[in-house]
């Protein structure tokens, strides 16, 4: 329990956009938790740098990308580039689930 409320906090904490440092942990599941911000802050930054380049847009229309989780349902964006969709379907993803390891790019399906 008391582990579950440091990481409650320390992930509200962190969402400050606060650099998420990789460093050993006590558990394996405070490891993992830790590994999974760091990686959804990079993602959050990459996917930010290639919506703001206009050169990436897609052809005239909109994109839109759906994930499917076996325990939160299903998570749908639609965008005017495949680019924005991908990463507005996966932050859906991300904000609403407990188990963001179902949160991935290779699981996203999206089309015109």
């Amino acid at each position: 329990m008391k582990v579950l409320l440091c990481l409650l906090f320390l992930s509200a904490h962190l969402r400050a956009e606060e650099v998420v440092r990789i460093e050993a942990a006590k558990s394996d599941q405070e490891r993992i938790r830790r590994l999974e911000m760091a990686v959804e802050q990079l993602q959050k930054k990459i996917f930010g740098a290639e919506i703001a380049k206009p050169a990436l847009s897609t052809a005239n229309g909109f994109t839109t990308c759906v994930i499917k989780t076996p325990f939160d349902g299903t998570f749908m964006a639609t965008e005017p580039t495949e680019m924005a969709a991908r990463a507005s379907t996966l932050e859906k993803c991300n904000g609403k689930t407990m188990n963001s390891i179902y949160c991935v790019e290779k699981e996203l399906k999206c089309g015109k």
